[in-house]
């Protein structure tokens, strides 16, 4: 410390403040109001609601208010006396069925019996008829995952309801105990499944599972045959008019294919349209 040079004194400490040690409370950390004020600004701030109630809790340093203006407009009253506050109901999002059922039975005990089933291993009946001749119309109405028909009906027989609807969706036969004579008829009309009276409910879930199951598959395998006669069709077609082998016939399709981005079956089909219209033009 250099002499002659002298230190200003230090400020005294800093004691209790007069009136008690309390700073005063800046004006946008004021106490939240009661919902009581805050639903009545709510209710004045007219059509634009929320964002006026907002602005003038800002203003008026009720920061708790500006945070949660929608609660304070879904405040009332109680008859008894207090506030009762009630929270923006949320949108419910409802489950997703397990499966769309529609029925054919002109039973309405079995009708019953089923539909209690089915909502109890989480799917959903659709609709029913009670008559073959509305089976067609139903379908078409509710378009659902599965079919379960009886096999014995006032105009007709489950069979043939399976073998006008099953290439369209899964149907289950439901049978009564002893008949076994549709058994044949069933799985040559397209049956993919089949229930006994009285119905078990375990036996639901896995009958309906199976049966929509079975037919995707097939279905699947039904896509893919077509799509393999189509390709032979156009290696036929190559071959022919082009003189190629088999093995040539089909690179050509693959690279095609490969350069348009699209399936082989596409681009054979685009092949066979192409020749059935260009077959009758003569060639240049």
């Amino acid at each position: 410390m250099l002499r002659g040079v002298t230190r200003p004194p230090r400020s005294p400490p800093r004691g209790p403040r007069p009136g008690g040690d309390r700073r005063p409370v800046a004006p946008h950390r004021r106490t939240i109001p009661s919902p009581t004020a805050a639903a009545a600004l709510a209710s004045r701030a007219g059509a634009g609601g929320i964002v006026n109630a907002r602005r003038r809790c800002r203003r008026r340093g009720q920061r708790g208010a500006a945070r949660a203006p929608h609660r304070a407009l879904t405040a009332w009253p109680r008859p008894a006396g207090g506030l009762a506050l009630r929270l923006p109901a949320r949108a419910g999002v409802g489950e997703a069925q397990r499966w769309r059922v529609a029925i054919v039975d002109d039973r309405a005990l079995a009708r019953r019996e089923l539909r209690e089933a089915v909502q109890a291993a989480g799917g959903g009946v659709v609709g029913e008829a009670v008559r073959r001749a509305e089976a067609a119309a139903l379908l078409a109405r509710v378009r659902p995952d599965v079919l379960v028909v009886a096999a014995r009906l006032p105009d007709g027989d489950g069979c043939a309801v399976a073998a006008e609807v099953g290439a369209q969706l899964p149907v289950v036969l439901l049978t009564d105990p002893g008949d076994e004579s549709l058994l044949a008829r069933a799985v040559q009309a397209g049956v993919m499944g089949w229930l006994a009276r009285p119905v078990r409910r375990p036996e639901v879930a896995a009958t309906l599972d199976l049966a929509i199951a079975r037919h995707r598959e097939i279905r699947e395998l039904r896509r893919r045959l077509e799509e393999r006669k189509l390709i032979e069709r156009a290696k036929g077609l190559l071959m022919a008019r082009y003189g190629l082998t088999e093995d040539e016939a089909f690179r050509r399709l693959r690279r095609t294919a490969m350069d348009r981005r699209e399936s082989m079956a596409t681009v054979a089909r685009s092949l066979l349209v192409s020749e059935s219209l260009l077959g009758d033009v003569p060639r240049a």
